[in-house]
């Protein structure tokens, strides 16, 4: 299964971190999809801790819609909620049957 999280950056990684190596045991893909180049240069693609992280220059768009349909993940986890960009990704999930999970955290 391919399973991609989504944050505005790759300062939250460590928010993922907990669960991305137990998914990667049960052998699936894993990767972070991020927005960061909305705000500053970044690179296109990286790895961080052991997960591939790809901002959305990577897919050469900056639609979010476009990004999730390029990468087709069968799951996305994000950890925001409250940004219009946030709905942004759950209309996009919904259109493209991609199951989305909002998995909240705190300091």
């Amino acid at each position: 299964m391919k399973i991609v999280y989504f944050d505005y950056w790759t300062l939250g990684i460590h928010n993922f971190k907990p669960i991305d190596q137990k998914l990667r045991n049960l052998d699936h893909e894993t990767m972070l999809l991020h927005v960061g180049s909305f705000n500053s240069k970044q690179l296109q693609e990286k790895m961080i801790d052991g997960i591939r992280c790809r901002d959305i220059t990577y897919y050469n768009t900056r639609m979010i819609y476009k990004m999730l349909k390029k990468e087709s993940p069968d799951v996305l986890i994000t950890i925001n909620a409250t940004q219009i960009l946030d709905r942004v990704v759950t209309i996009s999930c919904r259109k493209l049957n991609i199951k989305s999970i909002y998995l909240m955290h705190g300091i």
